[in-house]
């Protein structure tokens, strides 16, 4: 036997395993069992796995590492990922085993809720509890219920109520409720469980197959570039929001991805008062930049469904997109679908340049918002928004400043929506306060279809100092109640009347038609257009590609009017989020 060829041989291998390390990493995979693993276990197998995530939070890992969690199981702790992946090797947290997505959640119960002497009773069949934990959602005997607006109406429909200055939760029972409910629990007990998931100044991470819920926020990223969020469900049972995304200090976070997710905030409740407690599905905030929001299912949140928001002019929010979603919010009395928010004041380039095309928004009960600057809301359909009676905010698209009057809302373009069956106008221009002019201004409203079947006009431009100079073009309004489709400026008039106040304070007004588009189908949400509608080819080059159904823009010798340019459409509504019509 040659023993110093093998040696070499030996030695040769040896050196192109460690050159394969170097350059493609350690690829490991742990595994995570809440029931019968052991953090004394190497963790390597799925016979020897890891118990806690403690134990996650405490190890090190490398870029491509996967860390799995057992599908079925639940873990009552909050992950914060502890180290980076690298291009082409990110770390991986995801699930093993079959079953239910595995369940990282913040909802716990409160603290002594089962010793009967924690409770006083305050007045009949109200009684008191001291605590630090300020529930925003409460589970009576795994059941949840309305919170009260006031003490005072605390009854057996909304059954608590917080008093944040005294510490006090107030809760309906016909007996001490120790004995009374079988649990009380709430979204999330201390800072310790304040999501199911933070990752802070942590590039190159890929979350996917979880079941994150709970907390004040289910999954937070900060100031981390590169995180991938992929079939998850998100958000049920939590307190504040489902997905946030904003800087760290000087670390913004950027290229992000979320694709493909169920986020439900899992609210059921309609509060009668604007009570905001499933507050935003997914919040691009402050830093969030080149991120990418699609092929999620946003269901049942109360302030919006997609939200970017910028509030630190230091940390602009720009270059997202937000594309190819259902946003849907059957069960709430409000429910807004879609937000741009820029800070008060002048200055351009904060909230912009974010792009928010192809999302199907059913049956929500609250005006999308768009302020901020050089945004794109394009093909799009807004099928739906029913009368709520305590508020009148039941339009499709608002443009116009938020913060009271203090922001702008500028060269916005608003091309190719199909906006059905609104209570209110389908598109608003609106400003607030005298003392701020010129805040709306140069935004392009062009190839929309609004469609009203309640009696009133589909679109109102507000007359207002801070409203002008916009652009209203080849746009088709039709109302099968009313002739005055157009409410502009105070004064309710026809398509005819609006084309004939072109150049009124600056407005660019021409081309707007009013007919029935004749959509294919409208009682069951097909919006494509019949043969003859006089949408097809009406319509005005926008420098738009691909139509709601990634159709080619155009098919004909002009572009059409309103979302879909082909003969199909290609839309899924779950059965349970339809509306009857």
């Amino acid at each position: 036997m040659n023993t110093k060829k093998h040696f070499i041989k030996f030695s040769f291998f040896v050196i192109v395993a460690i050159f394969s390390m170097a350059s493609t990493g350690w690829s490991t995979t742990y595994y995570v069992d809440a029931t019968n693993g052991d953090n004394g276990n190497h963790g390597l197998s799925e016979t020897k796995p890891w118990n806690t995530i403690g134990k996650v939070n405490a190890s090190s890992f490398n870029p491509g590492d996967s860390i799995l969690f057992k599908r079925g199981e639940i873990w009552k702790e909050m992950l914060t990922v502890p180290d980076a992946g690298q291009s082409g090797n990110p770390i991986i947290f995801g699930a093993y085993g079959s079953g239910n997505k595995p369940i990282i959640t913040g909802k716990d119960y409160i603290s002594g809720w089962d010793t009967s002497g924690n409770w006083s009773v305050y007045s009949s069949n109200i009684w008191s509890f001291s605590s630090t934990v300020n529930p925003r959602r409460i589970w009576l005997s795994g059941a949840e219920y309305k919170k009260a607006k006031t003490l005072a109406d605390v009854d057996s429909t909304s059954r608590w109520h917080w008093d944040n200055n005294k510490g006090t939760l107030y809760v309906y029972s016909t007996s001490n409720p120790a004995t009374f409910y079988s649990s009380i629990e709430v979204a999330y007990v201390d800072t310790t469980r304040y999501s199911s998931i933070r990752i802070i100044k942590k590039n190159y991470i890929t979350v996917q197959n979880l079941d994150l819920h709970g907390g004040w926020q289910a999954l937070s990223i900060q100031g981390s570039d590169y995180v991938i969020v992929e079939d998850c469900n998100i958000g049920l049972y939590n307190g504040h929001s489902g997905v946030v995304i904003k800087n760290s200090g000087a670390n913004l976070s950027q290229y992000c991805e979320l694709r493909n997710n169920v986020i439900d905030s899992g609210t059921r409740l309609a509060h009668d008062y604007e009570a905001r407690l499933g507050y935003q599905g997914v919040s691009l905030h402050s830093g969030t930049q080149y991120c990418n929001v699609y092929g999620n299912t946003v269901t049942d949140w109360e302030h919006g469904g997609v939200v970017l928001q910028c509030s630190n002019a230091s940390y602009p929010v720009i270059y997202n997109e937000v594309y190819d979603n259902t946003i849907t919010a059957p069960s709430l009395d409000y429910g807004r679908a879609l937000s741009t928010v820029s800070p008060a004041g002048t200055t351009l380039g904060l909230c912009a340049y974010n792009k928010i095309y192809r999302n199907y928004i059913n049956n929500t009960t609250v005006r999308s918002q768009f302020a901020g600057d050089n945004n794109e809301i394009c093909y799009n359909i807004f099928d739906t928004m029913p009368h709520v009676t305590w508020h009148t905010k039941e339009q499709a698209i608002s443009l116009g400043p938020l913060h009271g009057g203090n922001g702008i809302s500028i060269s916005n373009k608003i091309y190719n929506n199909t906006i059905y069956n609104t209570y209110l106008y389908g598109i608003q221009l609106t400003g607030s306060g005298s003392s701020h002019p010129n805040r709306v201004h140069s935004n392009e409203i062009i190839n929309n279809i609004v469609y009203r079947i309640s009696s009133g006009p589909g679109i109102s431009i507000k007359n207002n100092v801070q409203v002008g100079f916009n652009t209203f073009k080849n746009n088709l309004f039709f109302s099968s109640a009313t002739n005055n489709v157009v409410d502009y400026r105070g004064k309710k008039m026809s398509c005819l009347n609006f084309n004939g106040s072109n150049k009124n304070k600056g407005d660019i007004i021409s081309n707007n038609n009013q007919a029935n588009p004749l959509f294919i189908d409208h009682t069951v949400s097909n919006f494509a257009l019949q043969a003859g509608s006089p949408c097809i080819d009406t319509g005005i080059n926008v420098n738009l590609t691909t139509d709601y159904s990634r159709n080619p823009v155009p098919q004909g010798s002009r572009q059409n009017i309103g979302a879909i340019e082909g003969k199909n459409l290609n839309i899924s509504i779950p059965q349970n989020l339809r509306i009857v019509k």
